[in-house]
């Protein structure tokens, strides 16, 4: 991983900033970025610390190690001495594509940029790249400090060179890479959706609780979380998003976006990190 030694985080939000904490964990320099203010990420940043030291995600070690690893910045032309640059902004098309143009102006001409996305095409992306063969999909999963699954997407134009650096760097991440085609959703978020869109749909016929659908797929299917307890995780928001951009992409129905869902973002009702969702709960 040599080439690799500075990674750039596009976006603090929940996953932004755990990917820096990730990165920085595993000894890479880490330049964590906010659109306006960089006061923002250091107090985003700075609670997601406390907050896993309270839980003991972290140690008081680790919480050194971050520290010294991050900086954060407002500043574009900061990716200048970045290897690495991963867009994890809201999921957002035209707001993606608009930095994407930015940034490609900012960077080295051999720093790889890849995109976190969930649901959006890594070919139309990189139609807005400047070197679209050091571009390609990268989609960690939430909490990206336990999810040990990286979804891999390679866009027309991406090099071997690039695939093969970027499945080093997983590996030395500590993750599991998956080679996936560019298609809708990809692996992950399209079944997902499929099964959230049914228990959403269960919901609004009224055939179970929400804690009756969730507790019944966690003991029939074994899964250790239930769909709607789990579109609370991703954020209600971010889900609606998926929801719009795979139907978009497929116009099938297993993708329509259910109005109970949009009522819920209309009413910020986005799960974890505002207290409600499909349930309820304590808010730091």
């Amino acid at each position: 991983m040599d080439k690799i030694k500075t990674i750039a985080i596009l976006g603090s939000g929940a996953m932004g900033i755990d990917l820096s904490l990730l990165a920085a964990l595993h000894g890479f320099n880490v330049l964590l970025w906010h659109r306006k203010d960089r006061k923002i990420a250091s107090e985003r940043l700075s609670n997601r610390l406390d907050k896993y030291l309270a839980k003991e995600i972290l140690d008081s070690s680790e919480n050194k190690i971050a520290i010294e690893k991050i900086d954060v910045t407002d500043q574009l032309s900061d990716l200048s001495s970045a290897d690495l640059v991963i867009e994890s902004i809201s999921e957002n098309l035209e707001e993606k594509i608009a930095l994407f143009k930015e940034v490609s102006a900012s960077i080295s001409d051999d720093c790889i940029l890849v995109s976190n996305t969930s649901s959006f095409s890594i070919d139309e992306l990189a139609q807005h790249i400047k070197a679209p063969q050091n571009f390609a999909g990268l989609h960690f999963f939430n909490p990206a400090l336990k999810m040990e699954l990286v979804e891999l997407i390679s866009a027309s134009k991406t090099s071997a060179e690039t695939i093969s650096t970027l499945k080093n760097l997983i590996s030395s991440l500590g993750k599991v890479f998956v080679d996936v085609k560019d298609s809708p959703g990809f692996i992950v978020n399209r079944l997902m959706a499929c099964q959230i869109r049914e228990a959403i749909s269960l919901v609004e016929e009224s055939v179970a609780t929400p804690e009756d659908i969730d507790t019944a797929v966690k003991l029939g299917l074994a899964h250790p979380i239930g769909p709607l307890a789990l579109a609370d995780l991703i954020g209600n928001d971010v889900l609606l998003s998926i929801f719009e951009a795979l139907y978009k992409q497929t116009k099938s129905s297993s993708f329509t976006p259910p109005q109970i869902l949009k009522d819920m973002v209309a009413k910020n009702q986005l799960g974890r990190k505002t207290g409600q969702g499909f349930f309820l709960y304590e808010t730091n």
